[in-house]
């Protein structure tokens, strides 16, 4: 989504994305949202070097003005749209049962995840890391997770494992606003 901030030189218009996780999948809405803030390399909002997690969406406009980010004539559904939704079980079931990934869930997810990472300056240890690129190179470009499994010679368990490592590195770095 666009919103148009006020800075010292203005109104710009600025894109923000707000992201819902979700964990339990007998929960319909996400458990918790954050906010990236997209350029070249993107952002994630942080406080305290932590990824702010919060509880409702309702709150997102709430801590975009508590970080300056003056919000000037904004869209009455900003806080209902959602640009992305990391399912969680979604990831893990896709990987786990070798599919095809036709909507680029796993793709989009890690992309996500590694925004995160590198917005709270953790180095991914080398094997996940290699693991992780390697399957995300590949998923750029087909979406059969069997094949691309083959292709960077992993199983699905290290992919797994790799992405549960993803996980607790936010949950462990993140502040939870309720």
């Amino acid at each position: 989504m666009e919103i148009d901030i006020k800075g010292s030189k203005g109104m710009k218009r600025q894109e923000v994305w707000l992201i819902g996780v979700q964990i339990d999948i007998e929960i319909e809405e996400p458990e918790f949202y954050f906010i990236i803030i997209p350029d070249e390399i993107d952002k994630v909002l942080l406080r305290r070097k932590k990824i702010l997690m919060f509880n409702k969406k309702e709150l997102c406009s709430f801590l975009l003005e508590d970080y300056n980010i003056k919000i000037e004539n904004i869209d009455s559904g900003f806080i209902n749209e959602l640009d992305f939704v990391y399912k969680i079980r979604d990831v893990i079931d896709l990987v786990k049962n070798e599919g095809i990934d036709r909507q680029t869930v796993v793709i989009d997810s890690l992309n996500i995840l590694f925004d995160v990472i590198t917005s709270i300056d953790i180095e991914i240890p080398q094997p996940y890391k290699e693991i992780l690129y390697d399957f995300a190179d590949f998923l750029t470009f087909d979406t059969n997770i069997s094949k691309g499994l083959k292709q960077v010679k992993y199983s699905s368990i290290d992919i797994i494992d790799a992405v549960y490592w993803l996980n607790g590195c936010m949950f462990s770095n993140s502040t939870f606003i309720r």
